[in-house]
């Protein structure tokens, strides 16, 4: 079976519905019924090979999103975790002993996560590398957002009065079900679920996409929006001597998608590598009820913001540390020299002891990862192999190779993906239409765009940027900027809810909260209404926000 259409959508999470409502409000409409596929040429089998006509049918311009899983929501969405493949994670051993030790290729400790892979280096070499245990599912027990609910929604589609201030995972997950169904994108075939995408490349006359899904239903697209996200291939830095530590019963590499609950843990010692958001947050996950035996953060760096954000473990007990340097023989962790940080204070140590853990959670981020795309375009996007940061992207977005095909949502640095996605959103199909409030830019404008960048550590990495690129954003849409959306859009409704939540009687009295909200709000504990390094301590012993 095969469809027309003018834009294929890949992903039905935030991005992609974002996209899909701009994209309708603008007029595309729901593509038209798949068709039988005439022959195995028409239906792209092998590379460049379809031969269908150009054209959505009809005078009228269709759009399709294709989800892999059977509801929206991307990563929020808890009921298709089952629909999406696991990507393996590994930890690269790169001590040069390690050939000789593991030179046949066989497991050490027995157990499936620290299973003996190999695996190219960037020198070229090929080394050992270790099963880290991952998840296509981020979420665990008691994850909260880091943005105030009014900070994280889209335009016109706030959330309900009643959801606490920072929401957990089932409110974000019936938000997005809720504005799927209110811009009406499930009605007529906008969104089609169980389609996940198998291979997505160009026709080699260089006219439409050719996008095959695991079903075996091909569509034919003049423009491809992929909207994946960025939480799909974990990533864990190499570490001298990790087999050492592998190839011990019982000790186990972990990634953070995969820590579930705090249960897991109990009496065990456990290191954290990597002090950021998710670090932190496990961290005092796991420090909150006192089952496991301890709790060390390992980061490169004892900056300012890794203070901020362990903060609330370090009072509960966890000990800060320098970088990992290697694993010993006996399969004790080695610090690098430098600051300790505990509730006395910091200190620094040159000359430290190794230390003993049960589990290794690397909280360390992922990669991008398009399987999907031929691997000339794939090779051309990404900037490696490792997929650290994607290149060749206007306004990190517009591909500049081939600008039919655009990626939204790309920052690998924590911020309110509502004002990103609706400004890329609209500029996105304003550049479709030709409708864009600046001059259309030529190739050569991309490419000096694109160059203006490519300095940077990370071209994605929008820490800093944030409102200058929104700005950018808005000039091209016509639409306000990013202080404009905060001040208009995001500040009166956080304001209102920040309210409701303090005095949750009167919200429900005054502005029609719940008043199941309210009870809620009153019963439970202050601590429970916060991400958990976002505690009421950082804010005044007496605040109490809902």
């Amino acid at each position: 079976m095969y469809v027309d259409v003018d834009v294929a959508v890949i992903g039905a999470g935030p991005a992609g519905l974002v996209a899909a409502r701009h994209l309708k409000e603008a007029g595309y409409t729901a593509s038209a019924a798949p068709r039988p596929v005439p022959s195995r040429s028409a239906a792209g089998h092998g590379h460049g090979g379809c031969t269908a006509a150009s054209g959505g049918g009809g005078g009228d311009r269709s759009m399709v999103v294709l989800e892999e899983t059977s509801s929206p929501g991307g990563i929020w969405n808890r009921a298709g975790a089952e629909g999406r493949p696991v990507v393996p994670c590994r930890c690269a051993d790169p001590d040069p002993d390690a050939d000789a030790a593991y030179g046949d290729g066989e497991a050490g400790g027995g157990e499936a996560a620290t299973e003996v892979g190999r695996e190219n280096s960037s020198s070229g070499s090929i080394r050992p590398s270790f099963g880290v245990e991952t998840s296509s599912q981020p979420l665990y027990e008691n994850l909260r957002v880091n943005f105030p609910k009014d900070i994280m929604s889209f335009v016109g589609a706030p959330f309900r009065p009643d959801v606490p201030f920072f929401p957990g995972v089932p409110a974000v997950e019936e938000y997005y079900g809720d504005y799927t169904r209110r811009h009406g994108l499930e009605e007529g075939g906008y969104v089609r679920y169980n389609s996940r995408v198998e291979k997505c490349w160009k026709r080699e006359d260089g006219r439409r996409w050719v996008i095959e899904t695991v079903g075996g239903e091909v569509y034919y697209a003049d423009n491809v929006v992929v909207c994946t996200g960025h939480h799909r291939r974990a990533f864990a830095p190499p570490v001298p001597g990790v087999r050492h530590f592998a190839r011990r019963v019982g000790r186990r590499l972990i990634h953070s998608s995969a820590f579930g609950s705090v249960e897991r843990f109990r009496n065990r010692r456990v290191l954290i590598v990597g002090g950021g958001i998710s670090g932190s947050d496990i961290a005092n996950h796991l420090l909150r009820d006192g089952r496991c035996r301890g709790v060390t953060v390992s980061v490169r760096k004892l900056s300012l913001k890794a203070k901020l954000l362990l903060h609330q473990a370090v009072k509960r007990g966890a000990r800060v540390c320098p970088g990992v340097e290697r694993v010993g023989d006996d399969g004790k962790i080695h610090f690098v020299p430098g600051r300790r940080e505990n509730g006395f204070g910091t200190k620094l140590q040159h000359r430290t002891s190794p230390e003993d853990f049960d589990d290794i959670i690397f909280a360390t981020g992922y990669r991008y990862w398009y399987p999907f795309l031929h691997p000339e375009q794939r090779r051309r996007v990404l900037s490696d192999e490792t997929g650290y940061k994607l290149e060749r992207l206007y306004m990190r977005m517009i591909y500049v190779e081939d600008p039919t095909m655009a990626f939204l949502g790309i920052t690998n640095v924590n911020l309110p993906s509502s004002v990103l996605l609706e400004h890329q959103a609209r500029v996105y199909v304003k550049y479709l239409r030709g409708d864009l409030a600046a001059p259309t830019p030529t190739r050569d404008e991309m490419e000096e765009e694109v160059r203006s960048r490519s300095c940077d550590r990370t071209q994605d990495a929008l820490a800093g940027k944030f409102p200058s690129y929104v700005r950018s954003l808005a000039m091209l849409s016509g639409e306000g900027g990013y202080w404009n959306h905060l001040l208009k859009c995001s500040l009166p409704a956080f304001l209102r809810s920040l309210w409701v939540q303090r005095h949750p009687i009167l919200g429900w009295a005054v502005v029609g909260a719940s008043f199941q909200g309210a009870a809620l709000a009153l019963l439970l504990a202050r601590y429970d209404r916060f991400p958990s390094f976002l505690q009421p301590s950082l804010f005044g012993s007496g605040t109490q926000l809902g």
